[in-house]
């Protein structure tokens, strides 16, 4: 399957959480954020890391050398730490078992962003373009607002490995299980989105990720397959009884920590015509406004082409 509109064959699926916390409840998140991506639908990813060689430090840096990073098939992964937004990481390791549980510790102590990625190898033991990467971001100035994300990244070219052969049902558990206890300002599971982290709809309306996370309890950033609608703006649409009513979502649930699940059909794959224009409906009172703009001509996403002020 091929993101929407997207002609080079790259898939990218997304799972995402924000929101805004003080710091000590936003490391909680973080390691319940890395802790259920590693035990969920990355399972089988560390299991084979553990049986597998250790792995060469003398990686970083060498990307585009072409020299193999391990095995033939193998995986290759890392632990870093940011303390700049954009840049080089500041803390770099290797996984190993020990390196994991001191990375998951070490959350306590929470930088301005932290990443695990995960590297398929090909049968020459070389990177490809396949990865995983899960991250906790802190994106205001404050420090507070923050985004968790876990992203499968597969190329149009090499074979189908165990990366490339994730789909969207797979990641649906992750944000199930996070949701439930972490307050959030907007979540989704999806297989579209723009560059630097933006929904497919702020992509086509020039609103920064940033900017949309930190305003996402007023306005939802999008309608992704699977949002996660924070309550103020549940109760703008009039609530989960008024919202299932509407029979525009195939699941609509309150979830622990607030606000609602709104799935919008069984499959990914059947969200498009009139599944997607159903929701648009039913969302556009609290969509950002604007008409989103066409790529060269374009309609890329899964996103209707109109103003949701005109709805």
């Amino acid at each position: 399957m091929e993101i929407p509109g997207t002609p080079d064959g790259w898939t990218r699926l997304t799972v995402e959480l924000d929101g805004r916390a003080a710091s000590k409840d936003l490391s909680r998140y973080a390691r319940r954020w890395f802790v259920a991506a590693s035990k969920g639908p990355l399972k089988d990813l560390f299991s084979d890391l553990q049986r597998g060689p250790k792995l060469s430090r003398h990686i970083f840096g060498s990307g585009a050398s072409g020299k193999p990073w391990g095995e033939p098939g193998g995986l290759w992964a890392s632990l870093l730490r940011f303390n700049q937004s954009h840049g080089k990481a500041t803390g770099k390791r290797v996984w190993s078992p020990r390196a994991w549980d001191e990375f998951i510790a070490a959350l306590d102590d929470l930088p301005l962003g932290v990443e695990l990625r995960i590297f398929e190898l090909d049968e020459n033991g070389i990177w490809t373009q396949d990865k995983v990467t899960v991250s906790m971001q802190r994106v205001s100035p404050d420090g507070q607002w923050f985004r968790a994300r876990c992203v499968v990244t597969a190329g149009p070219l090499g074979p189908k490995n165990r990366v490339a052969k994730f789909g969207a049902n797979d990641m649906v558990g992750l944000l199930r299980d996070c949701s439930a206890d972490i307050p959030a300002t907007f979540g989704c599971v999806t297989d579209d989105g723009g560059a630097h982290g933006t929904t497919g709809l702020e992509d086509r309306l020039y609103i920064s990720a940033e900017a949309g996370i930190q305003s996402s309890p007023e306005i939802l950033r999008g309608y992704p397959w699977i949002t996660i609608c924070p309550p103020g703006l549940a109760e703008r649409l009039g609530g989960l009884a008024a919202i299932r009513a509407t029979g525009a979502f195939y699941e609509v649930s309150s979830l622990r920590a607030g606000g609602l699940w709104l799935q919008a059909t069984e499959r990914i794959e059947d969200y498009e015509g009139e599944a997607l224009r159903r929701v648009f409906r039913v969302l556009a009172p609290v969509l950002p406004p604007g008409r989103p703009e066409p790529y060269v001509g374009t309609e890329l996403h899964r996103i209707i082409y109109k103003d949701a002020r005109n709805m």
